[in-house]
């Protein structure tokens, strides 16, 4: 995994990159989405909605699981056995979406919660363990990345309104 003073640098230089290049047909998924908050756009991450009750994924055999970095880890049951009702409905997937529902009072005042959601809940720990009720590992360094991006962003608009 890779630490998070090596993300946050990863994603700044990535970004002033992106800049410089300036083609908007360049798309990079936190950037845009930062942008996207930023000009009150919709999100699209699943972080971004607080929460991955949203999103799902499907192995080839029918498994139903939270996403791919759950591993298949989460199953909620199968498409070939059940009906959607009853894999939405029943206990694995209600325990999931409790645990994912559930805000971390840290992040409850928190200016960027609209936008991290707390990031993703397979990467959230209370003190050295994962855990979906505790706080994004790289939660610093994003509020850093998108106070960066953020002033960038005013710093542009700044300049062509002056």
């Amino acid at each position: 995994m890779l630490d998070a003073g090596s993300w946050f640098e990863f994603l700044k230089d990535l970004f002033y990159a992106w800049c410089e290049y300036n083609d908007p047909k360049i798309r990079i998924r936190e950037i845009n989405e930062i942008i996207a908050w930023r000009l009150n756009k919709p999100l699209n991450l699943c972080s971004s909605g607080k929460a991955c009750t949203h999103w799902f994924s499907v192995s080839p055999f029918g498994d139903v699981s939270a996403c791919e970095y759950y591993n298949y880890s989460k199953n909620f049951g199968n498409i070939m056995k059940n009906s959607f009702s009853d894999i939405f409905q029943g206990k694995v997937y209600k325990d999931f979406e409790a645990d994912q529902l559930f805000i971390n009072p840290k992040c409850k005042n928190c200016k960027f919660f609209a936008l991290c959601g707390n990031g993703c809940s397979r990467l959230r720990r209370i003190g050295n363990s994962f855990n979906s009720r505790g706080v994004y590992i790289y939660c610093e360094q994003r509020k850093k990345l998108y106070n960066e991006v953020n002033d960038t962003f005013n710093s542009i608009l700044s300049k062509r309104r002056g």
